[in-house]
């Protein structure tokens, strides 16, 4: 299972010194949905991901580590 790891998204977003309002204009969504999709209540587009790599300069390792953040189950690790 793959999620995003908003906590370094986060991290990112902080350092480009962007607005959430600039970056939610920027992927055509509302501030409220983009609040949303921080907080893990919706999960990005592909569309959205992809500018946000665009956006904040994202190399392959960056996009790897933020968007295919693997779960670890610990229930499965006996």
């Amino acid at each position: 299972m793959f999620s995003t790891d908003l906590k370094l998204l986060n991290e990112y977003i902080k350092e480009s010194g962007y607005k959430r309002e600039y970056i939610a204009k920027f992927l055509g969504i509302s501030r409220a949905s983009f609040i949303y999709r921080m907080r893990g209540k919706i999960d990005f587009s592909v569309s959205e991901a992809n500018k946000l790599c665009i956006l904040l300069d994202l190399n392959t390792t960056d996009i790897m580590n933020i968007f295919f953040a693997k779960k670890l189950n610990v229930t499965n690790l006996s």
